[in-house]
């Protein structure tokens, strides 16, 4: 699956004016928590499966030489029973430059909607950039996927306390 970079004007989504949009409440009882290798091994599968959805593609650019892209995917595991958060970095020590996907976050389905679970872990994604990695807030949107662009703003205000 080919992540590609926009390089155009016209290939960036239209951002900058407001909309308020509504997000859904938090499901009661939605938690997510970090994956990690040695205990949601047999959840996961080894790679994104390519039926997952595009959340957003967002970017950073502090300097020149410090910027950041990174891409947020949701899917089900095999069995149904959990929603899984992906993230995807453009890996630039290596030649030619490849994205590496990995799990990022898990949460139980029970009975929270793909609406809901779309925004909450995009939500619960960023606010671990923001806490764990101090990441201000997105520069750019390169790319809304399935929540659209005022969403995504909306979560970015969210995390961000705007």
């Amino acid at each position: 699956m080919a992540v590609r970079i926009p390089m155009l004007p016209s290939e960036v989504p239209v951002q900058g004016y407001r909309i308020d949009i509504p997000l859904p409440p938090r499901p009661s009882g939605f938690v997510s928590v970090p994956w990690t290798r040695s205990e949601h091994t047999g959840l996961v599968p080894a790679k994104m499966p390519p039926s997952a959805s595009l959340l957003a593609k967002l970017e950073w650019s502090w300097s020149p030489m410090n910027s950041a892209i990174l891409c947020y995917h949701l899917s089900l595991n095999r069995a149904g029973t959990h929603w899984i958060a992906w993230q995807a970095f453009l890996d630039d020590n290596v030649f030619p430059w490849r994205w590496e996907r990995e799990p990022c976050l898990l949460a139980e389905t029970g009975t929270v909607t793909r609406d809901a679970a779309c925004v909450f872990l995009l939500h619960d994604c960023l606010a671990g950039l923001r806490d764990d990695m101090e990441y201000d807030r997105f520069h750019m949107i390169d790319s809304a996927g399935v929540l659209g662009v005022h969403r995504v703003e909306a979560i970015g205000d969210l995390v961000w306390n705007r």
